[in-house]
């Protein structure tokens, strides 16, 4: 996925810069990371979801929102799941 990414930035002429951090699985390490790398902008979350055809979606949203199964189910038409660290 990181790949296909890549290129779809790259395919449409959008400036990124890349950081490597270990994974952000709560907002306390999401605020170091911001401060170590100087980051600024809204602290926001994202989760990487697949349904069960293995369609991936990806939630984004602002800190403290948490996502809504039932209207997500409601947008896309199938039940969803959060993605492994593998995936």
């Amino acid at each position: 996925m990181y790949k296909q990414v890549v290129e779809l930035l790259e395919e449409a002429a959008i400036s990124y810069k890349q950081y490597t951090h270990e994974p952000i699985l709560d907002y306390e390490t999401d605020r170091k990371i911001r401060e170590r790398f100087k980051l600024e902008g809204v602290p926001s979350k994202s989760l990487f979801l697949k349904d069960k055809s293995n369609n991936y979606y990806i939630f984004v949203t602002v800190e403290g929102e948490k996502l809504d199964s039932k209207l997500m189910k409601e947008l896309v038409g199938k039940r969803i799941s959060i993605c492994s660290a593998e995936e």
